[in-house]
């Protein structure tokens, strides 16, 4: 058995399948494509991209847990509890002590050949001397005392 199928659109009216289709296929026809191309003719795409005049502004950047070390030993950085970068005071083996308010320099011609580090002014006490030595006019060595 056969059956015929007829469509109906939304007020009811028979619609001709035919002259529907005719239509589409005339709308089709007539329609044109719109493609960008750049002053030489050339069409934009992955080889050509289309030039945009944008402008980008910085702002805060939200980063999550970031790890500070030392490139040669892997010790990494304290952070305060209140999220700040502790700075340490005294450093150990370090040539400047960390307390001083005076600095006598001594030279022998134009090289610097001492450093003295007081605490207590120019007559107060030496917490530590640099000796600086050098060869052919370089610096060879700096000596803590």
């Amino acid at each position: 058995m056969t059956r015929n199928t007829v469509l109906r659109d939304s007020d009811g009216k028979t619609i001709d399948n035919e002259k529907q289709d005719a239509e589409q296929a005339e709308l089709t026809a007539r329609a044109k494509r719109v493609v960008l191309v750049d002053t030489d003719g050339t069409e934009f795409g992955s080889s050509n991209r289309l030039p945009v005049d944008a402008s980008i502004e910085a702002a805060d950047i939200e980063i999550g847990a970031v790890e500070i070390k030392n490139a040669t030993d892997d010790t990494r950085a304290v952070v305060t509890t209140d999220n700040q970068l502790k700075v340490f005071d005294n450093v150990a083996n370090s040539l400047v002590p960390s307390q001083y308010d005076y600095i006598s320099l001594g030279y022998m011609g134009e090289d610097l050949t001492s450093v003295v580090f007081k605490t207590g002014g120019s007559g107060g006490t030496t917490v530590a001397t640099l000796t600086l030595a050098y060869s052919d006019g370089n610096l060879v060595s700096v000596t803590k005392t």
